[in-house]
């Protein structure tokens, strides 16, 4: 059985290949980037067959008040999409690991001048 940090560690290892800032857990409120990564869990219930969904959101300050940045969102979405979107993971001999894309959707952060696409995808882990 796994933990709900196990996700975030495993999905942060994959995305390592992007070059950008990335968070694990709570997204923080910064207001000093111009773009980040955070990646959290929304629970992961005990069991055999763990069942659940992750978040992966893609983080930019307004180029204009009010207005995504989307020049600097869609690449890094498209990026995390890329590695994410379909994968099946076997860490060691007791665990498999499916991912796989669910939604998304722009949100706008008013507070921090910026906005994020929240990429949401449903993970099913398998412990032996």
């Amino acid at each position: 059985m796994k933990l709900s940090t196990y996700i975030e560690d495993e999905v942060y290892k994959l995305l390592s290949s992007v070059d950008v800032p990335k968070e694990k857990g709570d997204k923080p409120d910064k207001e000093d980037y111009e773009k980040y990564i955070s990646i959290n869990t929304l629970g992961l219930p005990a069991g055999v067959y763990q069942d659940s969904y992750f978040n992966v959101n893609c983080h930019a300050k307004d180029g204009t008040i009010g207005k995504a940045k989307r020049s600097i969102l869609n690449p890094m979405a498209n990026s995390v999409l890329g590695i994410l979107e379909r994968k099946y993971l076997n860490p060691d001999e007791t665990t498999s690991i499916f991912i796989e894309f669910d939604s998304s959707e722009t949100i706008r952060e008013e507070k921090l001048k910026g906005h994020y696409i929240n990429l949401r995808f449903k993970v099913t882990i398998i412990n032996k």
